[in-house]
């Protein structure tokens, strides 16, 4: 039986260079999140904002994703937001 995941919403400040995106999403799928949505906003010609919406298994799988995307160099700031 596959576990059961829960939809959560993460807020990134990037770095605006090539390959971010690739590098958020990379992490998301290696510890087998799963995006289902995902705005960008210029926030300036240096930093974009994201707000993605992704499914996750619980709050520790969650907080492991948000840690390991707060571990590369492109993001500046990772959270979980209250949808």
């Amino acid at each position: 039986m596959t576990p059961q995941r829960f939809p959560a919403r993460i807020a990134l400040k990037t770095v605006n260079e090539p390959g971010t995106l690739a590098q958020v999403a990379q992490v998301i799928a290696e510890h087998d999140g799963n995006i289902d949505n995902i705005r960008m906003t210029r926030q300036s010609p240096d930093f974009t904002s994201l707000v993605i919406d992704l499914e996750v298994y619980d709050l520790k799988h969650l907080t492991s994703i948000i840690a390991q995307l707060r571990a590369k160099d492109v993001v500046a700031q990772a959270e979980r937001v209250n949808a």
